[in-house]
Formats: C-alpha cells, sequence, structure tokens
C-alpha cells in the first residue's frame, strides 16, 4: 500500500449500520441479515442531509454514510447523515418514476424523497404502479 494512504477497512466494523430514528427502517436492518451489523444513534440535530442539504430534525429517521472527498491527492472521508427518504430516492427514485430523467421534475430534493418513500411504501402493498 503506497505510504499516506488510508487502510482499507477489514473485518467486524466492514459492515456496521449507523442508523437513528424511531425505529429501525430498511431490510438490511433487519435481524435475517447476520452479516450486518446495526448501532442506533441519537438523531443529529441540525446537522445537514448528505442528500438534500436540509437539516436533520429531531423525529427524522435516516442513516449516516460515508461522503468522500479531496481528491486522489488528498483523500478524505467523513460520516454524514442521510434523511430515510432521501436514501430512498437515491437508491430507487429512477425505478419509481421521481427524478428528472422520467419526467419528474420541480420539486427539491427534500420532497422527491418523501414523494420516493411514499411511492415505495404503495409498491410494498400492492398500489404502485398505477393501474
Amino acid at each position: 500500500m503506497p505510504p499516506g494512504r488510508p487502510k482499507p477497512l477489514i473485518g467486524e466494523d466492514l459492515h456496521v449500520v449507523h442508523w437513528f430514528g424511531a425505529a429501525p427502517w430498511g431490510p438490511a436492518l433487519e435481524p435475517k441479515y447476520e452479516h450486518v451489523r446495526a448501532a442506533r444513534i441519537p438523531v443529529p440535530v441540525g446537522q445537514p442531509c448528505y442528500t438534500c442539504r436540509e437539516p436533520i430534525e429531531e423525529g427524522d429517521d435516516g442513516e449516516m454514510v460515508v461522503a468522500l472527498g479531496g481528491g486522489m491527492e488528498a483523500p478524505t472521508a467523513q460520516s454524514m447523515p442521510q434523511h430515510r427518504e432521501c436514501s430512498i430516492l437515491r437508491v430507487v427514485g429512477h425505478e419509481l418514476g421521481v427524478c428528472g430523467c422520467t419526467g419528474y421534475e420541480g420539486l427539491a430534493l427534500r420532497e422527491a424523497g418523501i414523494e420516493a418513500a411514499r411511492r415505495l411504501e404503495l409498491h410494498r402493498v400492492g398500489q404502485w404502479p398505477p393501474r
């Protein structure tokens, strides 16, 4: 490994999901996924969301994600909170039709995340897509 480069994560800490909010909300947090360890943390009130940049508020659900920066010469990484809805938007927003390339435009990122979460819940109970 070149000098000055961060050592890769190995071992137990590789699959730790830090989540916040009322209850675990994602499939990876379910006990059947034994390779993933989950740890509840206090809601990071006031910190900006990784995706929408709006402040996290008391009562929000979400997870911590790694934000990379600095480029190849001086790489950096920091842990940032992300709203549950913003996480859903980043992962399946396109498939749910909540993105610019599907013609769904005009919403702020946070609002788009809330819409993506609403559509995902409708899909889960068999009501999406509309027939």
